[in-house]
């Protein structure tokens, strides 16, 4: 077996607007989280430009079937476990599949709440491909790592790491050492690759990245040094991973010494920062577009798309609702629309921000040609209130164009 290692996110004031959206919807429900100012057209990026397997070339072709097999003639990591009561359904795949049952033994509280929503796992890329592979994951991008859950009687040091040269540097995270359930950290490894370890004196395997620690890269698997003590799992729809961490020798139970093979001794969930879509680069210039609600008129201004220096945005944008300016001046997202108002049409947009005035905005825009009066189209939300109706109108004046050439350094 090879190891691996992953590749280096104030109330509205309408005026007399307000007694018509007050029927419309909850005022202060956005549609978009508030405070993410940074772009968010974009991509999770997918299993090949987040993990990094080591040695073995490694895959996730195989699928979490948990049901105590044995690796002998399956998954490596699909044995029987110490931490049982009644039962014995407690290993990282029942865990990853949502079947771990209610009694498995020294759970740190809030562990089975979170278990589930992981259907493939990692393997060496063999013939049969069940053996545990070495990976880290890839630098150059930030991830947010959870500890989602813990089975184990004693406890170990537990943290990520680097190495360069063949030096290794660990980052011990000590709520994760004590079990505490949800901890959440946001990884920033720079341009190097970066793994979980695991140490503790209890393990009598040696041959680990270190004295008493065992790394998430080790390419010996279950039968030889370096051990592979973590196991690597995925979600169906690639944009989340799951790892397990083996804290004892690799030994299949019964045995009077309690050391097992179940990989869940701490299980954590690993989600990839998404990153701007080079493939969505296109922008949209709207002038004067007139439209109204109730005999209220909305006038929306402005450009939305295409990258700053720095990565965010480029745009900006007014929404003028019965003379209450909303203003977004950093856009937080532009992209396609993938669903609701105006979703379907061809180069239809939506972008999303934080205006001035602290209302959020989402603003959808759809060029269906010239002149644009009852040609193009609009749908605006104002801190979650649909402020033109539910399916966004035509304009009644103005223009908008969309640009099909990328704008940015």
């Amino acid at each position: 077996m090879k190891g691996f290692r992953f590749k280096a996110v104030a109330p509205v004031v309408l005026g007399a607007l307000a007694t018509v959206l007050g029927a419309c919807g909850d005022i202060g429900t956005p549609s978009e989280p508030a405070g993410l100012s940074k772009p968010r057209f974009v991509v999770i990026p997918p299993p090949s430009q987040v993990v990094v397997p080591i040695g073995d070339p490694g895959s996730f072709t195989n699928a979490i079937v948990a049901n105590n097999s044995g690796r002998a003639t399956t998954e490596f990591w699909d044995n029987l476990s110490a931490d049982v009561t009644t039962t014995n359904s407690c290993n990282i795949g029942f865990w990853a599949t949502n079947t771990l049952l209610p009694d498995c033994a020294n759970e740190a509280p809030g562990s089975d709440a979170n278990q589930g929503g992981f259907s493939k796992y990692f393997g060496d890329g063999g013939v049969t491909a069940r053996d545990a592979a070495g990976f880290m994951f890839k630098g150059g991008n930030t991830y947010t790592v959870t500890l989602k859950g813990a089975y184990h009687g004693g406890p170990s040091e537990v943290g990520w790491f680097t190495v360069s040269g063949g030096v290794y540097t660990f980052h011990v995270v000590p709520a994760w050492g004590s079990s505490t359930i949800n901890n959440t950290l946001l990884i920033d490894p720079g341009a190097s690759d970066w793994g979980f370890y695991i140490k503790n004196s209890f393990n009598p395997q040696g041959g680990g990245c270190a004295n008493l620690t065992n790394c998430s890269d080790a390419t010996g698997g279950f039968t030889s040094s370096p051990f592979q003590q973590f196991a690597l799992m995925l979600n169906a729809a690639g944009t989340q991973y799951l790892v397990g961490a083996e804290d004892n020798k690799l030994e299949l139970m019964p045995n009077g010494n309690y050391r097992d093979s179940d990989y869940n001794d701490y299980i954590w969930s690993v989600d990839p920062t998404a990153l701007p879509d080079p493939q969505v680069c296109d922008f949209v210039t709207f002038g004067r577009l007139v439209t109204s609600v109730g005999g209220n008129k909305v006038v929306i201004s402005g450009n939305v798309g295409g990258f700053n220096a720095d990565g965010s945005i480029k745009g900006e944008y007014h929404i003028d609702v019965n003379g209450v300016d909303n203003h977004v001046s950093d856009p937080a997202t532009y992209g396609p629309i993938t669903s609701g108002p105006l979703f379907g049409l061809p180069n239809a947009r939506i972008t999303t921000g934080i205006a001035r005035n602290g209302n959020t905005v989402e603003l959808r825009l759809w060029d269906g040609g010239e002149p644009g009066k009852n040609t193009d189209r609009v749908f605006v939300k104002i801190n979650g209130v649909a402020v033109l109706g539910p399916t966004g109108p035509f304009i009644d004046q103005g223009n908008m164009q969309y640009h099909a050439n990328c704008r940015g350094p």
